[in-house]
């Protein structure tokens, strides 16, 4: 499939997916292998992440920086942990199954996070868990949409929002903490 995919590109776009593919396959297949330890489902990983990014390739302007490596190596590892679930079988229940509604935040999303580009933002975004890590770089330094970044965790709309709510209260927790901290000494 990922060969009729990628034929099917502009030449321009050919060229960029052939120089990720390149340049980024044996960092991607580390990483899916870390989590699956198994080198033929890394393998797999590996295509199921490229097919992903045939179609965000618009999502993708520099092919050769920080920002693309870590755009890839998040689509990576939520392919690779929903790979790993499905093989020991674990049953995950989506918030929509069980009908949990979530609020708005009155526009809080905004004005905590407005300052995105900021290093202690950055700084205090490392120390969440790799799966809020991942909801804030794609949702306030990609600035993707929420329906985008469903599409790329392959999950849904409101398991994005959901996620979302639970990576800002840990990175208010986080920064609440470093404030404290700082204040004491």
């Amino acid at each position: 499939m990922l060969f009729f995919l990628i034929m099917a590109l502009e030449k321009e776009d050919r060229e960029k997916f052939e120089w990720l593919y390149e340049n980024y396959s044996s960092i991607l297949f580390y990483v899916a292998n870390d989590i699956l330890k198994d080198e033929h489902l890394s393998e797999d990983a590996i295509n199921s992440t490229f097919i992903k990014v045939i179609f965000n390739l618009d999502n993708i302007s520099d092919v050769n920086s920080h920002r693309t490596k870590r755009y890839l190596i998040t689509i990576i590892k939520n392919i690779a942990r929903q790979m790993y679930n499905k093989r020991k079988k674990g049953n995950v229940i989506s918030l929509e199954d069980v009908g949990y509604e979530i609020k708005d935040n009155d526009n809080l999303e905004e004005r905590a996070f407005s300052h995105f580009a900021d290093k202690d933002f950055l700084d205090a975004v490392e120390l969440l868990k790799d799966e809020y890590r991942d909801i804030l770089r794609m949702k306030y330094v990609l600035n993707l949409l929420d329906s985008k970044i469903a599409e790329i965790l392959d999950i849904s709309e409101v398991n994005v929002r959901k996620r979302t709510e639970r990576a800002r209260k840990s990175y208010m927790r986080i920064v609440i903490e470093g404030r404290e901290k700082n204040h004491d000494q």
